[in-house]
């Protein structure tokens, strides 16, 4: 299935998303998780604007869109930046971090986003790991 072009009035939706991306890959890379969650939880500036308005299913698609062009973009990061990115459009969802071991016995870990109890960000592999923590549990 096609996707429609990207509209005028989504253009500060996919920038946003570009922006908080590239922020915490650059924030995980020089400080912690700890620090760098703390932050995107603090009251964002301007949050009385209103952004475009857009459904659950094209934010995903311009989030994923703007992944693209930052490099190593990880789960962790994904899931670190979707999670203010998704509240900012009024979409409440829960980072999640997991582990399980791979068919040779080597450990994994991943980082994903729920939404009503299901996956959405980093859904494509997010199944067979438990849950080992979640940071929106402990807020």
């Amino acid at each position: 299935m096609a996707t429609k072009p990207i509209r005028i009035a989504e253009l500060p939706v996919i920038s946003y998303a570009f922006c908080l991306l590239l922020t915490v890959r650059i924030g995980l890379s020089l400080g912690s998780f700890k620090t760098m969650y703390g932050w995107m939880l603090r009251p964002a500036v301007g949050r009385d604007r209103q952004t475009a308005t857009v459904d659950l299913q094209r934010a995903l698609y311009l989030f994923n869109l703007a992944a693209h062009f930052v490099p190593r973009t990880t789960c962790l990061v994904k899931a670190t930046a979707g999670r203010r990115f998704f509240a900012r459009l009024g979409f409440r969802c829960r980072l999640c971090i997991g582990t399980r071991r791979d068919e040779k016995n080597r450990f994994e870990a991943h980082a994903w986003l729920e939404r009503e109890g299901k996956a959405f960000i980093g859904d494509e592999v997010s199944s067979g790991f438990s849950l080992l923590y979640s940071p929106d549990d402990h807020t």
